[in-house]
């Protein structure tokens, strides 16, 4: 996972929905580029599972409840990340949709 992770990079905060293995191996890999993680899902037992992988990774994870499946989910988890940790130098989405897709849009 190292390899996906650029060895200069120094972010402060990143969001990423944690519950599957790339978030969680995301939060794990974090620490050995000094970065940390705040990282979001949808439940407890998820987060507290993902903030824990981190901690023995040698890092300072933080957990925030949200459905990334809803916006207003993630805006509030977002500025209650940006109130606790500080801005966020980069985020990483990583939510993945089953079922059909239909055309690709720009939105706020």
């Amino acid at each position: 996972m190292s390899s996906r992770v650029s060895a200069g990079l120094r972010v402060k905060s990143l969001s990423s929905p944690a519950a599957g293995a790339d978030g969680r191996a995301l939060a794990q890999a974090l620490p050995a580029q000094g970065a940390s993680a705040a990282v979001l899902a949808r439940s407890a037992t998820e987060l507290a599972e993902t903030v824990a992988l981190s901690d023995r990774a040698g890092g300072r994870a933080s957990a925030f409840a949200a459905d990334v499946t809803e916006a207003q989910e993630v805006r509030s988890a977002m500025a209650a990340v940006e109130q606790r940790r500080g801005p966020i130098d980069r985020r990483v989405n990583n939510a993945g949709i089953v079922g059909p897709l239909g055309r690709f849009a720009e939105s706020d």
